[in-house]
């Protein structure tokens, strides 16, 4: 996507289906060339002890192994996380899967006095 369209992907959907350009702005056209950097870098996001003891860890292929075996069962996948020129703000996809069932939600965090907090859940996919 190119920078004009940058700030209105992380908008979110209005009761017609379209970016709610009245929506408070978080990530702006500035932001656009650090996220093209991030995105082209090839350094993984480190996920922290607490996280790792609280949910199960698997690689990608070993989930798709057991569903091929027709298993089922839930799991979320993460993508890489994006912040903002200044750092002060931070962009996440999370997608949800269950059986048929999954959806994709994005997260824009703000530092808040040290403390990462959600300020807009944007709806990406559902089935």
């Amino acid at each position: 996507m190119d920078e004009n369209d940058f700030e209105k992907y992380f908008l979110p959907i209005g009761a017609e289906g379209k970016r709610d350009s009245t929506a408070k702005k978080f990530l702006f056209k500035e932001d656009h060339k650090d996220f093209v950097s991030q995105y082209n870098e090839n350094k993984a996001t480190e996920i922290s002890k607490t996280i790792k003891k609280k949910y199960r860890n698997l690689k990608l292929s070993e989930i798709k192994h057991d569903q091929e075996k027709y298993a089922i069962y839930e799991y979320l996948e993460f993508s890489k996380v994006f912040f903002s020129h200044d750092r002060q703000t931070a962009y996440i996809e999370v997608n949800y899967y269950a059986g048929i069932y999954g959806d994709g939600t994005g997260y824009i965090l703000q530092k808040n006095n040290g403390a990462w907090e959600i300020v807009q859940r944007i709806n990406i996919w559902i089935t």
